[in-house]
């Protein structure tokens, strides 16, 4: 099986690859595998979603293993449609879990966070009319 990058992808590649190829396919169970190089590799699961209108957000949980250190993080993946103009944004939430060493309470907090974190970025990136498209 072809995976879609020959290296480590980086946020922004991967909320593009996302919104082309994943927003509209069902998830399997094991998520989007994006990346394998040894013992090195990026899966991503859709984790939220948010749609209003020709808008979207998604909170990706992305799984990475770098020289056999594992983690997860959340990605905001955001879209914004206009006419035949689109806006892609991604944004890291910056704060990693070891993944096999968190204990079940860091994994609940970390979940939590990470959902007020999508929430708060919802309504900044939808609501905030400050900013034009």
């Amino acid at each position: 099986m072809s995976l879609p990058f020959d290296d480590m992808p980086t946020g922004i590649d991967i909320a593009h690859y996302f919104i082309e190829k994943c927003s509209a396919v069902p998830q399997s169970p094991e998520g989007y595998n994006l990346y394998r190089q040894g013992s090195d590799y990026c899966y991503i699961w859709n984790t939220l979603a948010f749609d209003l209108d020709y808008q979207g957000a998604w909170l990706l949980e992305v799984r990475t293993s770098v020289e056999d250190v594992e983690t997860r993080d959340f990605l905001f993946v955001s879209l914004k449609l206009n006419g035949a103009r689109s806006r892609i944004e991604g944004e890291w939430f910056n704060n990693p879990i070891t993944e096999f060493k968190a204990t079940w309470e860091q994994h609940c907090d970390y979940m939590t966070a990470g959902m007020d974190w999508f929430n708060n970025l919802c309504q900044s990136v939808f609501y905030d009319t400050s900013e034009p498209f």
